[in-house]
């Protein structure tokens, strides 16, 4: 694993705390959720939770990714000044 893996894995744990005190995020999970309970077999809603997941981790993994080179960057132009 290369430092970058690292320091993504680790922002990310931070940003699951952060979530999960978020009040816009809990209501977003429970809209879910109850779309889920009212129109989906339990089937259904394990499949879907394990895509949303999968497409959540993938896009958060990236964005964080991304970030990070950015900051590096930037963090590398104004020790070079």
């Amino acid at each position: 694993m290369d430092i970058l893996d690292d320091l993504t894995n680790k922002f990310m744990d931070e940003m699951d705390s952060i979530l999960a005190d978020n009040p816009k995020y809990k209501q977003a999970s429970a809209e879910i959720n109850a779309f889920c309970e009212q129109h989906l077999t339990a089937d259904k809603t394990e499949e879907l939770n394990d895509l949303v997941g999968k497409l959540s981790s993938a896009v958060f993994r990236t964005a964080s990714r991304s970030g990070m080179k950015l900051g590096a960057k930037i963090t590398a132009g104004l020790l070079n000044t």
